[in-house]
């Protein structure tokens, strides 16, 4: 009968985005692969886990885990854990207070308004301190659900300026601005989860 949990070595982040992050590890024998995270170290209350049995990259491959919708520019601690075919679970918390890595902090995006508004459209601007893409996320609803994107020129800029239409005359929209740099870092700004809003005309000349 095994008892022997699994013994993790060489934990590895690989890659991290503004809003994800890849880790990687070995074991001396086949088993799952479980990260649990958060943002306090030593607390590793999240877990993302892969039931497909791995090992190390000479044999049937490495553990990999990727943690998604993180928020940009925050230091996340996690362990990495495994559990054999005989439930045997190993953990590695680097010690205690766990591994940490920071993802990245992506555009800064500032000075985000509505320029122009009339009956069925509106120009949403915001600048960003490097060179992104432009994307206006809108709904008529407050919390932002069943919305609608629309791009930019697909340009990489830093005066950032989106049309969005048709609109419905004499009614409120709810947006946020979104930006996505040359590595594929995705920044946004939703006015800190209140989001921005605009109020279309109701001219009838």
């Amino acid at each position: 009968t095994d008892v022997t949990p699994p013994t993790i070595s060489n934990v590895t982040v690989t890659a991290t985005t503004t809003q994800s992050a890849t880790i990687v590890w070995d074991t001396d024998e086949l088993s799952n692969s479980t990260i649990g995270y958060s943002l306090a170290a030593g607390s590793f209350t999240t877990e993302v886990g892969i039931a497909t049995m791995r090992d190390t990259a000479s044999g049937v491959g490495q553990h990999t885990v990727t943690l998604t919708s993180l928020t940009p520019n925050t230091t996340y601690y996690f362990q990495a854990k495994s559990t054999d075919p005989s439930n045997n679970t190993a953990t590695s918390t680097n010690g205690g207070p766990g591994y940490s890595f920071t993802t990245k902090p992506g555009a800064v995006i500032s000075n985000v308004t509505t320029s122009y508004i009339n009956n069925t459209s509106a120009i949403i601007i915001w600048t960003t301190d490097i060179v992104s893409d432009s994307v206006v996320v809108y709904s008529t609803n407050s919390d932002l659900s069943s919305p609608t994107e629309i791009s930019g020129t697909g340009s990489m800029v830093t005066s950032h300026s989106v049309t969005i239409s048709p609109l419905t005359q004499a009614t409120r929209y709810y947006y946020y601005v979104k930006s996505t740099d040359s590595e594929s870092n995705i920044a946004t700004d939703n006015n800190a989860g209140s989001y921005y809003s605009l109020l279309t005309n109701n001219d009838t000349t």
